[in-house]
């Protein structure tokens, strides 16, 4: 049995086995980046308080920068997933 996504030609299995494996990397990305933020949280307040002064700055670049990675990678895994679905141009 066979389905079609509208906007998309009708993908192999090699090419579904793919796109399942990138949406698991995509995943692990996401994990990562959740680790990241919480392993800086924990260096930023590591008694339950709140960061000051230069902490809170250090602590919301940090948090910036893994905002911007989470980003990149998703944007990367859809490329990469966009690039095997050849969705079709209308």
């Amino acid at each position: 049995m066979s389905q079609k996504i509208d906007g998309y030609r009708e993908l192999d299995t090699v090419e579904l086995k793919l796109i399942n494996n990138l949406k698991s990397f995509e995943r692990l990305l996401v994990e990562l980046v959740d680790e990241v933020n919480a392993h800086n949280r924990s260096l930023a307040s590591p008694n339950g308080g709140t960061p000051a002064g230069d902490d809170l700055l250090v602590d919301s670049q940090a948090g910036r920068w893994a905002s911007i990675a989470r980003t990149h990678f998703e944007q990367g895994c859809m490329a990469l997933t966009r690039a095997v679905a050849k969705p079709v141009n209308r």
